[in-house]
């Protein structure tokens, strides 16, 4: 069935050469609208981005962890990930 998905077509995440590890954290960077403090934050620890209160958009899916990039489980993971930093504040 996941290959038939008219939206995904069994499609998976990849690092192309030439990416780096952050990269995983900067696909995960929650942002807020503004695009300042957007990119004062992107400088700045996932973590502690997360905390801001103007933080709105949260991302999760494999490509957003490095530990279990490619994976249902990073996935999963993921998704935890955002559902607690969006809960915080």
């Amino acid at each position: 069935r996941w290959s038939q998905d008219e939206f995904s077509r069994g499609s998976y995440s990849y690092v192309p050469v030439g990416a780096y590890k952050a990269d995983y954290d900067r696909m995960a960077m929650p942002v807020s609208g503004d695009a300042e403090k957007d990119a004062r934050n992107a400088k700045v620890n996932l973590k502690k981005a997360a905390l801001y209160p103007e933080t709105r958009l949260f991302f999760a899916g494999e490509a957003t962890i490095l530990s279990d990039a490619y994976t249902v489980h990073g996935a999963f993971m993921s998704g935890g990930r955002g559902g607690r930093n969006n809960t915080r504040g």
